[in-house]
């Protein structure tokens, strides 16, 4: 048996630039056998995307990022409110041990998933398109050598054709980044969050990346062995070189700025002459014609490219040198707040700087791109679709389950708990013969799982005799009854919640018997389910009424109720003599104390709640549980001032005799009060 101990709980949200951050609260982490159960509360406007990473060395790092191992509330599209993950290290590999957990809520509200929709990129507000084009890349206003680094290549113009990608509206913030990895190695901590980070050098960008990456499910671009990237892969990367100053002077849509925006420096760029000497909250100076901020000044940018002399032949998506240069440096771009006016030109859009790919400045950060508009959504898996529908039927129902969703799992569950991936695997259509609640969940990999969707099937109740008993007339010692019918068993919780929507029971199980009801709910379900079936009602909802000779369903009578539970006239004993049980039964089925165990559920043999309906032997009749589980209520007779319940229930250490009679308000509810449902006449 394997135990995993959490020793503590970080938890760490962020959101979209400006936005009222998503708060993770109430954290409860329980280990369990092989697997840890993480609760909390997730307080935000919107859905959220929620990520779990586990540090296996006290905090230092963060560097686990469970996505097939966990479920419940984690990913896209969690919702707001008490949530649970559960994590199973074993699937990990992770060894017996102690770890720290961090939890990660970001706002993800998704408006549509269709591209057509016109809010579709507004939910991604740190990105933006830069649609597919051509333009002359480099020194477009024939400068002279003494506007550029003189020891870098003067950028020799040439046309440069590239396809559409998104970049990142802003440069990464500290917030992201420590969101992400952990810790914000940036220098300038003061009012930070919302501060581009710095300090960062290339290798720690494209780790960046590819951690995001693997938290969002995403395919990570670079290969950190090699230090090559897949532009193919859906995850973050950095721009190209050609990809940064095309999406700098904003496409094809900007005039031939010097600047990224603009001809004026102070208006798009903070450098060393209006910054303080320090850098400033991203999205302060005026974006390019892209809604771009800071792509010249605040801090330098790394791209992808090593630094290397340009070529001056036309190029599609160009990807810079496919070998490093001897002083493995890469290539930055943009300018910074520590950069002079008036001794350099470092914020032109065509300038080009480089820097060793392990060097961290406080002067250099990055800004995202990827490439294709499908990996900004991760696709969520369409919820599954039950037929038939939940509700009352008189023969056993052929259940299927499907889901639009190509290569999805459907997983479900027959016993009302919620489905997860180790529930059963949906391969063939379900046989339903008795009452049961369907749940059903759908899973692909690197998708967000659906909804859950649930269906309520109460099975043999629908105007027929089936789970009705015929009692037939007869005279006890209480009085004469005429015939009628019963039920066999105690409403269950899912017959009840097939008609009514809602299940009030304190011990959950779809075929306990239905309790935590008072006598109007009793009444309010038979009027309910006869209308549900075409049946007149019985009861007169203004007075209370009960109208014994329609054919709808009712509470059986004291009278019907007590002459059932002894047999009716099945059985020899038809009277009930305090001092002589030979004469009459004291329970339903039996007199013997010692056999009542085997026909009744009480505190001698369940003192921990209901059971499920029939599981005791029946009485003469075949009705079960006259005797034990829950008391049963009743119709009273016409002018009576209280409303009796009988037959004891699961607490009773001493199960009182079926003539015992409880008196109660009518607005009573209890753990322990349910009903049976009784008809005059089956027949219109």
């Amino acid at each position: 048996m394997k135990r995993y101990y959490i020793s503590a709980l970080v938890i760490l949200t962020i959101s979209y630039l400006f936005s009222a951050a998503p708060i993770v609260s109430n954290i409860l982490v329980t280990p369990e056998t092989n697997q840890v159960s993480i609760n909390y509360t997730l307080t935000a406007d919107n859905q959220c995307q929620v990520i779990l990473l586990v540090s296996p060395d006290a905090g230092v790092n963060y560097n686990h990022f469970p996505t097939t191992s966990v479920s419940g509330d984690v990913g896209n599209a969690v919702m707001p409110g008490n949530n649970q993950i559960i994590w199973k290290p074993s699937e990990d590999d992770m060894s017996v041990g102690t770890y720290k957990v961090k939890i990660i809520a970001r706002d993800n509200p998704v408006v549509s998933l269709d591209p057509d929709h016109p809010e579709y990129l507004e939910q991604f507000e740190s990105f933006v398109k830069v649609p597919g084009g051509t333009f002359t890349m480099g020194n477009t206003w024939d400068l002279g050598s003494s506007n550029f680094n003189s020891n870098m290549d003067l950028p020799t113009t040439h046309q440069v054709t590239l396809s559409s990608f998104y970049i990142s509206k802003y440069e990464v913030t500290q917030a992201e980044y420590e969101a992400v990895m952990g810790t914000n190695p940036s220098k300038h901590l003061e009012n930070g969050k919302n501060k581009p980070v710095e300090n960062v050098s290339w290798l720690m960008a494209v780790s960046y990346c590819n951690t995001r990456s693997i938290q969002e499910g995403l395919t990570p671009c670079y290969d950190l062995s090699d230090l090559s990237c897949d532009f193919s892969a859906n995850g973050y990367r950095l721009p190209t070189e050609a990809e940064w100053e095309y999406a700098a002077r904003g496409a094809n849509n900007d005039s031939d700025y010097h600047y990224s925006g603009s001809d004026i420096l102070d208006d798009v760029a903070w450098h060393w002459d209006n910054s303080g000497d320090i850098s400033h909250i991203v999205c302060e100076k005026a974006p390019n014609s892209l809604g771009l901020y800071d792509m010249s000044g605040n801090v330098w940018e790394w791209c992808y490219d090593w630094a290397a002399a340009y070529s001056n032949e036309t190029q599609t998506d160009p990807t810079g040198p496919t070998s490093p240069p001897d002083d493995r440096k890469r290539i930055n771009r943009g300018g910074s707040y520590t950069d002079k006016a008036e001794t350099t030109d470092f914020w032109l859009v065509a300038f080009r700087n480089s820097a060793l790919q392990d060097s961290a400045w406080d002067n250099v950060g990055f800004r995202l791109v990827r490439s294709n508009i499908d990996a900004l959504i991760p696709q969520v898996v369409a919820d599954p679709v039950i037929n038939p529908t939940g509700g009352t039927y008189d023969t056993a129902q052929t259940i299927t389950i499907t889901c639009i969703t190509d290569g999805a799992s459907i997983y479900y569950t027959n016993d009302g708990s919620d489905p997860t991936e180790s529930s059963t695997l949906y391969t063939a259509s379900i046989e339903l013969s008795e009452s049961a609640t369907i749940k059903a969940k759908a899973f692909k990999a690197a998708c967000t799982p659906s909804n859950i969707v649930s269906e309520v099937y109460a099975i043999n109740v629908t105007g027929t005799t089936e789970d009705l008993v015929f009692v037939e007339s007869g005279t006890f010692d209480r009085g004469t009854v005429s015939s009628f019918y019963i039920g066999e068993h105690e409403v269950t919780q899912a017959e009840y919640q097939a008609i009514m929507g809602t299940n009030p029971s304190n011990f959950s199980g779809d075929n306990k018997p239905v309790e935590m009801v008072s006598w109007y709910d009793a009444v309010n379900y038979c009027n309910a389910r006869s209308i549900a079936e075409g049946l007149t009602p019985c009861y007169d909802t203004s007075t209370w009424e009960c109208d014994l000779t329609a054919n709808g369903y009712r509470l059986p009578t004291e009278l019907e109720w007590t002459y059932a539970a002894k047999g009716g006239n099945l059985t020899a004993f038809n009277s009930y003599n305090a001092e002589s049980y030979p004469d009459g039964y004291r329970w339903a089925g039996t007199n013997d104390i010692n056999e009542l165990e085997n026909y009744a559920w009480y505190n001698h043999n369940g003192p921990d709640g209901t059971k499920p309906v029939g599981t005791k032997l029946p009485n003469e009749l075949g009705l079960y549980d006259m005797s034990g589980n829950v008391h049963e209520w009743t119709t009273p007779n016409p002018n009576n001032t209280w409303y009796y319940f009988m037959g004891g229930a699961w607490c009773h250490t001493s199960l009182p005799n079926i003539w015992k009679r409880i008196k109660q308000y009518a607005s009573e509810t209890a753990y322990d009060i349910g009903f049976r449902v009784a008809r005059t006449r089956i027949s219109e």
